[in-house]
């Protein structure tokens, strides 16, 4: 692509993705001169269509959507122009950037949305205008891209639009503007001084004007990346906040499992000392049924020994006064009632012992069978 004064554009690339045949191709582009040859069919009308379209127009020449230009089968389609932002006589063509190449893209989309990148950042059609005005570039102009059949057109149009399309071309027409401007101006400026105040004054109202909407703009920008940090932020601390909940109820669930788990062996031991209180209080309750027959068994032994010691006790008093006490007989009767009297009364003596120590022995039996119950109980 030749250069057309010190703001024109250089184009150093033309990059296209998934458009119309091709997948992704990069053509470099050097100064001077470049010539694109290749058989029909072979898409070198493709590449001057993406340069237009990626220039802003919307004419496709073959299709009647920007949309069909995508290749089929894809959804997303990109054609992205680099010109050479290198310094010029100490100045950039494009001063907001400080790389030495600007990138414009365009993207068109299957559902019909289209939209500019400029470096990477979204931009709207007016930016893309100004930008390429900058570099001396009018996207409209058939004879910066000229597609296909349009020599016809060109031939057609009026005189004086075609003098003015070579002009603006070879970069001249801003000059002869000017040189008429000038002239129009050396003629009138006496009797146009105040209304050139006048404009002056309303170009700095408008230049207030779009200050100030500049910076509310930027304000705007600035509290719109604020808010986003700040609702990334609350986002964290609501996630941070439920994964706390989270442990917090995990670390209760453990503690309820080790309840359960006491629980659990508390229950299997209580279990265990039930059995073992129920099998204790059937042996107690063994031992004091067999202590109260033994008891039974004594005090009718005692009873017997008693009523026998009586009866040998009245016998004797009346075998005494029956025969005297000088008669060998009832003396030698005497003597085998006194030894079974003694032997009454040891039976006696031996059952009241016996008697005392089951009393004993049932006392202690009860009390260890009531404490055993109330553990029973409590167990239960």
């Amino acid at each position: 692509m030749p250069e057309a004064g010190e703001a024109s554009g250089l184009i150093k690339e033309i990059i296209l993705e998934n458009f119309m045949s091709y997948e992704y191709a990069r053509i470099p582009f050097k100064p001077g001169l470049n010539i694109i040859c290749g058989p029909n069919g072979s898409g070198k009308s493709s590449i001057l269509l993406a340069l237009a379209v990626a220039l802003g127009q919307t004419y496709t020449e073959r299709s009647r959507r920007l949309s069909d230009l995508i290749r089929r089968g894809k959804d997303l389609a990109r054609a992205t122009v680099v010109f050479d932002n290198t310094p010029r006589n100490g100045r950039c063509p494009i001063p907001s950037c400080r790389s030495d190449t600007f990138v414009l893209s365009r993207y068109l989309n299957r559902n019909g949305t289209y939209w500019h990148e400029a470096n990477f950042r979204t931009v709207t059609k007016g930016e893309v205008l100004r930008i390429l005005s900058r570099l001396a570039i009018n996207p409209d102009n058939m004879l910066i891209v000229m597609h296909q059949g349009m020599i016809d057109v060109f031939g057609a149009i009026d005189v004086r639009e075609r003098l003015k399309m070579v002009e603006e071309a070879v970069g001249i027409r801003e000059y002869r503007e000017k040189i008429l401007e000038a002239r129009e101006k050396l003629a009138h400026t006496l009797s146009e001084e105040e209304s050139i105040r006048t404009l002056l004054e309303k170009a700095e109202e408008t230049l207030k004007y779009w200050e100030s909407q500049y910076g509310r703009y930027l304000r705007k920008r600035e509290l719109t990346e604020k808010r986003k940090g700040l609702e990334l932020e609350h986002a964290w601390s609501k996630c941070i906040k439920q994964e706390e909940v989270i442990e917090g109820l995990l670390s209760k669930l453990d503690d309820f499992k080790k309840d359960l788990q006491e629980i659990g062996d508390d229950l299997k031991q209580a279990r265990d000392d039930e059995e073992r209180s129920s099998v204790r209080i059937k042996e107690l309750d063994y031992d004091l049924e067999s202590s109260y027959q033994k008891l039974i068994t004594y005090e009718r032994m005692g009873a017997e020994a008693e009523a026998e010691l009586k009866l040998l006790q009245i016998f004797d008093e009346s075998l005494r006064s029956a025969f005297g006490a000088g008669e060998e007989s009832s003396h030698q009767i005497t003597e085998r009632l006194g030894v079974d009297m003694e032997d009454a009364k040891k039976r006696l003596k031996k059952s009241n012992k016996e008697t005392e120590a089951i009393k004993s022995t049932l006392v202690k039996l009860k009390g260890k069978c009531a404490k055993e119950h109330e553990r029973y109980v409590n167990i239960r």
